[in-house]
């Protein structure tokens, strides 16, 4: 039987009463969970646990072990004494990577196991050598540790500490409570915004507690993040995950999701959601706003607005989590530490520590040449995804169509033609045609062509930014057709998918009517001037 290790402050080892850990997997796990006597010891050692987030509670571990349960192994390993639990540490396992990580993965913000305050070290340490038996050479991923979690293990347990890697990170904060927490409910950042927003309709920023029309907005708002994630980084998380849909209105329905909206007009042009915590807080879960709108700062100007509202809630701070984003030090009047623990193969911490110092000589090099590190580090990256994308696109197209992308982009098709449009029931009008349809954008399918969807999407974010309204046609969750409607009602930026240039003339029979009468078409790909020739649209400039 194993003792039950205490640390004291002179960190030596005392013995207390024996205990011992018990794992449980897969289904016995869900058995586990329907057990009143389990959710019980679960629910208590939860609030009594100082350091525990809502990302450890039963309600949010269990709705994603749920939701879930298709695509992930849960594993529970916990201690307990009778009917209450000294120690649980909640995991998912990934058997291809061969990864455990925290329960909630990328939905949870914190990763930690709960314990007695007493127990929190050696729970830890007993729990994590189990596991390490267990799992052969499998890494253990903490992504992130709030920054009173107990880590005296990583230096009394020998075999732990050879093989824990820790990193610390800033957290930024809006802290309510703290003296300066003033500036935070301060509008004068943001009066000249918030003036410019009323020119263009009635302003309103409300949280939203009704459920059904939390389900209204809901797809609207997973769009605009998946947008800017798509034409920035190349992500579509709700796009590609559905489930994480599903976990938003789980946790909705748990009263567990904080959220508020920014409208103009009755138009949704900012959102912000965060997961409510315990200690009075809230944890920042997605922010989102219309890109068509990012003149008027929508994010920024929600932000503040959301920090008055918080603020008059009595809610004590929000919790912007780390990530390096500007905004987040512009918004912060606070900061702290949490860390990223990561648990590998034996001398993991000694090679971890020898790139440390690699990074660090290389970090000075450039600080003292006058070049920011972090800048560099990230120019490097997104330059290596654009190339890697890119070389995706054209092994894909083929010799042929790669070749024709390249003389497209290089101009060597000449600046294209003025196609006009058709006059009213001259053809036949594509049903389906959509006005400013971030979602329809989003249904980019690259399938043949050589224009990648980061392309497309960063494309479609700069114009929506230039005031430009996309006419767009999807089908089965495909994107046929966009085009770019001007201010002046000229159209252009024309795009057809590849093989379905047949669809073009009735789609633009249809954008003829929001272009008005007299509206004319850039056109420049051959492809697509064939499909209109033959379709009989007249050249304008001819």
């Amino acid at each position: 039987m194993e003792h039950l290790l205490t640390k004291n402050q002179s960190s030596e080892a005392t013995i207390a009463e024996p205990f011992a850990v018990e794992l449980l997997m897969g289904d016995a796990v869900y058995a586990a969970l329907d057990k009143p006597v389990f959710q019980t010891a679960w629910d208590q050692l939860y609030e009594s646990c100082s350091w525990g987030t809502v990302f450890q509670s039963r309600l949010f571990v269990a709705s994603w072990y749920h939701i879930y349960c298709k695509q992930q192994e849960p594993v529970l390993i916990y201690a307990r004494h009778e009917n209450s639990f000294l120690g649980l540490m909640a995991l998912t396992y990934d058997a291809e990577s061969k990864v455990l990580t925290g329960a909630g993965k990328d939905e949870a913000c914190y990763h930690v196991w709960l314990a007695d305050s007493e127990f929190g070290d050696v729970f830890a340490a007993r729990a994590l050598n189990e596991l390490i038996s267990k799992f052969k050479d499998t890494i253990i991923d903490f992504n992130e540790l709030p920054s009173d979690t107990p880590l005296s293990w990583l230096e009394y347990d020998a075999g732990l500490r050879e093989r824990g890697v820790l990193q610390i990170l800033k957290r930024p904060l809006m802290d309510f409570k703290a003296p300066n927490a003033a500036r935070l409910i301060s509008s004068n950042g943001i009066d000249s915004k918030l003036k410019r927003l009323k020119r263009l309709g009635d302003v309103s920023f409300e949280r939203i507690t009704c459920h059904d029309c939390f389900v209204s907005i809901l797809d609207e708002i997973n769009d605009q993040f998946d947008f800017r994630k798509g034409a920035t980084l190349n992500l579509s998380p709700f796009k590609n995950e559905p489930l994480k849909k599903e976990l938003q209105l789980a946790l909705f329905r748990q009263g567990l999701l904080y959220v508020a909206v920014l409208r103009v007009g009755g138009q949704l042009v900012a959102s912000v959601t965060g997961v409510i915590g315990r200690d009075n807080c809230i944890n920042g879960f997605t922010n989102t706003y219309a890109p068509s709108y990012a003149k008027y700062s929508p994010g920024i100007v929600s932000f503040i607005l959301l920090g008055k509202q918080l603020y008059n809630e009595g809610i004590a701070f929000y919790d912007l989590t780390t990530g390096g984003h500007g905004y987040k030090d512009r918004l912060a009047n606070a900061y702290d530490e949490v860390y990223i623990l990561q648990i590998r193969g034996k001398h993991a911490r000694i090679v971890d520590e020898t790139k440390a110092l690699i990074r660090s000589n290389v970090k000075g090099l450039l600080q003292r040449i006058g070049v920011k590190p972090r800048v560099v580090r990230n120019d490097i990256r997104f330059i290596l995804s654009k190339q890697k994308e890119q070389f995706r696109a054209i092994s894909a197209a083929g010799a042929a169509t790669a070749a024709q992308g390249l003389a497209s982009r290089l101009g060597l098709f000449g600046k294209g033609y003025y196609y006009l449009l058709p006059t009213s029931g001259s053809l036949d009008a594509a049903s389906g045609l959509r006005r400013a349809s971030l979602s329809d954008l989003l249904n980019f399918g690259q399938r043949g062509g050589l224009l990648t969807r980061w392309d497309f999407l960063a494309q479609a974010e700069r114009r929506l930014q230039a005031g430009q309204e996309p006419l767009t046609l999807s089908r089965e969750g495909l994107l046929l057709c966009c085009v770019w409607l001007l201010l002046g009602g000229e159209l252009e930026g024309l795009y057809c998918h590849r093989g379905r240039e047949g669809e073009l003339a009735g789609f633009l029979a249809a954008a003829a009517e929001y272009a008005g009468e007299g509206a004319r078409v850039l056109v420049r790909e051959p492809s697509q001037r064939r499909a209109l020739k033959k379709a009989g649209f007249a050249i304008a400039n001819a």
